[in-house]
């Protein structure tokens, strides 16, 4: 299943970059349908080298709601940067859970006086 992509899609999927973020996904056992894309085109400076192409690219994910927001241009990967961001446990949503209530051992139990 592919991931849900928003807004200007066909600027990440002719760079390869929605591929590469699915990829990511597949690598850290994380479910495709659990993530949302938005991708906006943000007004740039013309006559830079890279064109003065800029994008913010929200990676959401569902169950949660949470979200992280990615600017990316030709010459920064945001695709990079979420790996980064899993890799050094940024994200929220993939915290760990809380730690596990033990329950008390019969030795640590009184007798409940009837």
């Amino acid at each position: 299943m592919t991931v849900q992509c928003e807004g200007d899609c066909p600027l990440i999927d002719q760079t390869g970059e929605k591929q590469d973020f699915e990829v990511a996904l597949t690598r850290f056992h994380l479910p495709h349908e659990a993530f949302a894309l938005e991708v906006v085109r943000l007004p740039g400076a013309m006559g830079s080298w890279d064109w003065g192409l800029r994008y913010r690219v929200t990676v959401r994910h569902i169950p949660t709601g949470d979200s992280l927001m990615y600017l990316a241009t030709p010459s920064c990967s945001w695709v990079g940067s979420f790996r980064d961001d899993v890799e050094r446990g940024r994200c929220r949503f993939l915290s760990p859970s809380p730690p596990h209530v033990s329950q008390p051992t019969i030795a640590n139990m009184r007798p409940i006086d009837q």
